[in-house]
């Protein structure tokens, strides 16, 4: 059964993000962290201790074994436990094209939630392959990103009434999956070979896919290829036709349908726009 193919439904994916960041930190009893505006979309989980998040005048607080959701423009300030070291993990991602607060809105999430098995793991994942250089900016590091906030927003709805049937997914199989689309964007890509790297069946990994993340292996993929387009479109001077065959689409008429489909802008067009504007 083939992953390829030419068409794309994206309306349930994440913008595109240019970096997707992982850590783990200590406080000591008492820290205080802000205040500051949150750039990006990121999720914050906390280990142990406990974290008070003034949110636009707002006091909010994250329990240990709960993640939180910090929105891109919002003004933040933390005040970690007083009796006990704070430990959390977060990600934290980027923005090339930033979404507007109405996509946010539109998604009707919450402010936190008990963070679960599959959220857990591809932070963990992030973190231990955020120790490679450059690894902020590479396609496995995006992928892992938009992979924790669709497991997070798959586990809100699910807490709502809305998720799917059955049982939450396997976090180590899903992200595996990931891994094997990142480091093989170029290459065609079989839902058997992908089934195969990730150590379960085709029908398997399409549940996982499904419940974990919301989305299909296929839309997954072109996601992600469209994900690294446009990074090489902005940072490199390879014409649209190489970007196209670098990132796996077969023409380099697909590649700009997709981009256009997306943004309702042509690559070279996007590309002008970049490096004409200051940032």
């Amino acid at each position: 059964m083939p992953v390829d193919g030419n068409n794309m439904s994206e309306n349930n994916i994440m913008p595109i993000s240019v970096r997707a960041e992982f850590g783990r930190v200590d406080y000591a009893p008492g820290s205080t962290l802000g205040p500051r505006v949150q750039v990006g979309l990121q999720l914050m989980v906390v280990e142990s201790g406990r974290a008070a998040v003034t949110i636009d005048g707002r006091r909010r607080v994250i329990q240990p074994g709960r993640c939180g959701l910090l929105l891109p423009g919002a003004e933040e300030f933390f005040r970690f436990s007083r009796d006990e070291p704070t430990r959390h993990t977060w990600c934290l991602m980027l923005f090339d094209l930033a979404p507007s607060s109405a996509f946010w809105a539109r998604r009707n999430l919450p402010w936190s939630i008990e963070t679960t098995e599959v959220l857990t793991e591809l932070i963990e994942l992030g973190i231990g392959h955020h120790a490679a250089p450059s690894a902020a900016t590479d396609p496995l590091s995006r992928s892992l990103g938009a992979a924790a906030f669709h497991a997070f927003e798959s586990a809100a709805r699910t807490l709502r009434g809305g998720g799917l049937p059955g049982q939450a997914p396997m976090a180590v199989p899903l992200a595996k999956a990931c891994a094997y689309v990142a480091e093989h964007l170029a290459e065609p890509i079989r839902v058997e070979s992908l089934a195969e790297a990730a150590g379960v069946t085709p029908n398997h990994l399409t549940r996982l896919f499904r419940q974990g993340l919301d989305t299909t292996p296929s839309r997954y993929l072109w996601s992600r290829r469209t994900e690294y387009g446009l990074t090489l479109l902005r940072s490199t001077g390879l014409s649209v036709s190489e970007v196209a065959y670098r990132c796996g689409f077969s023409t380099p008429f697909h590649f700009s349908r997709s981009i256009k489909s997306r943004f309702g802008e042509s690559p070279r067009t996007l590309r002008r726009k970049w490096w004409t504007t200051e940032p």
